[in-house]
C-alpha cells in the first residue's frame, strides 16, 4: 500500500512562525493564498504490477508482460504530447523509495523545466529530479511504496499563465419604455463592434426609459460589469445586464473587464442621451397695451415630467426695449402636467409709461438649472 511521505521534524520556533503566518491570512481582510493555475497535459490510472519478483519493485515496465504500461488494464493511458512531440511511458516504479520514470525518448530540458509528476496528492517537479540516463528521470527517498495490486492515480502538469485578455469580443444595446418592460434593439454607433473601439453612443426619445446591454468577453473566464458611475454589478458574458435608467441627456453608461489574471482590465463606454421633454409657448406675442389687464400665455409640456422643474420666461431680444417689465419670469412645471398657464398681467407696462403705444412684445423659453428646455 502507498504510505504518506516522511516530513523533518520542524524546530518550534519555526512551527511558531508558519502559525503566524496562517494566522495572518486567516484575519487580513480579503487576504487569500494564491491558486495555482495548471494545464493537465496527461492523466492515467496505475494498476501495480510486480515487475521483480521478491524485490519490492512494484509498476510498469514494457519489458515485462504481465505488467508492460502499454497495457490498459496495467496503465489506462500510456502517451502524451508535449510541444506537439508524442512521448510514451515506457517505465514508471518506486523501488525502495525511488521513484523512477522512463519516457521512450530523449527527455528534453524545457520538458523537464515545465512538467511536474503527480502521484495520489504528491507532486514531484521534473526540475527537481535526477536524470541518469537522457530518457529517464527519478527521485530519491521519496518516502512512497507501491504493492502490487495498488492503484494510483497519476498525472502530468505544467503551470498555466493566467490570462490578461480583457478584450469584449461583441456589445449590444436595448431599450423600453419602462424597466419591466418590452425591450427592443438598440444601434449603437459604430454599428459594427471592434475590441479596440472603446466608445459608443446613441440617442433615443424621451418615451424612452431604460436600456440593457449585452457584452460578450473575448476570454469566457474572464469577469464583466455593468452600470453608470461607481455602482457597477456583475453580468454574464453574453447576457443582458439589468435595466439601467436614462435620465434625460446625456447617460454615460460603463462596462468594465476584468481578465482572470485579475489585474487587467478594460473599460468600454456607451453613452446614451434621452431626448429631453420639449417645453413650448403657445403664443409667442403677446400685445402689451397700455393699461391692459391681463394677458395669458399658455406653456405646454410633452411628454408631462417626472419631476418638477421650472424654465424663464424672457423677451426674445433683452436688447431692444420692450414693452412688458420685470422679466425673465421664472415659471413651475410641476410633475405629471401637460400644461401651465401663465398670467403676465403683473408684466404689463402701467400707465404712462409707453405714451399710448401699443405693440407686440415677443417672448422666449430660457433653462432654469437642470430644467428639460
Amino acid at each position: 500500500m502507498m504510505r504518506a511521505a516522511s516530513f523533518r521534524r520542524l524546530s518550534p520556533l519555526l512551527l511558531l512562525a508558519a502559525a503566524l503566518v496562517a494566522l495572518a491570512v486567516l484575519v487580513a481582510p480579503g487576504a487569500q493564498p494564491a491558486q495555482a493555475q495548471t494545464t493537465t497535459v496527461w492523466s492515467a490510472t496505475l494498476t501495480a504490477g510486480d515487475i521483480f519478483v521478491g524485490q519490492n519493485n512494484a509498476g510498469c515496465d514494457n519489458t515485462v508482460t504481465s505488467a508492460a504500461c502499454s497495457t490498459t488494464a496495467v496503465l489506462t493511458d500510456d502517451n502524451f504530447t508535449y510541444d506537439s512531440v508524442d512521448y510514451e511511458v515506457v517505465l514508471l516504479n518506486i523501488n525502495s523509495g525511488i521513484l523512477v520514470l522512463t519516457l521512450n525518448k530523449v527527455i528534453p530540458a524545457e520538458l523537464r523545466s515545465a512538467l511536474t509528476l503527480h502521484v495520489g496528492n504528491d507532486q514531484f517537479p521534473l526540475a527537481d529530479a535526477n536524470l541518469p540516463a537522457s530518457d529517464t528521470v527519478n527521485w530519491k527517498n521519496t518516502g512512497l511504496s507501491w504493492s502490487v495490486g495498488d492503484t494510483v492515480q497519476l498525472s502530468l502538469t505544467e503551470p498555466r499563465t493566467a490570462s490578461s485578455d480583457a478584450d469584449l469580443s461583441g456589445l449590444t444595446a436595448s431599450l423600453s419604455t419602462s424597466a419591466s418592460g418590452t425591450f427592443s434593439a438598440l444601434t449603437l454607433s459604430p454599428s459594427t463592434f471592434a475590441a479596440a473601439t472603446t466608445a459608443y453612443t446613441a440617442s433615443v426619445a424621451n418615451d424612452r426609459t431604460h436600456v440593457k446591454l449585452t457584452p460578450t468577453t473575448s476570454d469566457s473566464n474572464a469577469t464583466v460589469e455593468v452600470g453608470k458611475g461607481s455602482s457597477l454589478a456583475s453580468v454574464t458574458s453574453g447576457s443582458a445586464s439589468g435595466a439601467i435608467a436614462l435620465s434625460p441627456g446625456a447617460n454615460a453608461i460603463t462596462v468594465k473587464v476584468t481578465a482572470v489574471n485579475g489585474s487587467t482590465t478594460k473599460t468600454y463606454t456607451v453613452t446614451v442621451t434621452r431626448a429631453a421633454p420639449v417645453v413650448s409657448v403657445g403664443t409667442f406675442v403677446v400685445e402689451a397695451v397700455e393699461g391692459a389687464s391681463s394677458a395669458v400665455v399658455t406653456l405646454t409640456i410633452d411628454p408631462v415630467l417626472p419631476t418638477a422643474s421650472s424654465v424663464r420666461l424672457v423677451l426674445h431680444d433683452p436688447a431692444v426695449r420692450g414693452r412688458l417689465r420685470d422679466l425673465p419670469r421664472t415659471v413651475a412645471l410641476p410633475a405629471q402636467t401637460a400644461s401651465v398657464e401663465v398670467d403676465l398681467s403683473a408684466n404689463l407696462p402701467a400707465d404712462n409709461v409707453v405714451n399710448d403705444h401699443i405693440g407686440g412684445a415677443a417672448l422666449r423659453l430660457e433653462a432654469v438649472n437642470n430644467a428639460p428646455y
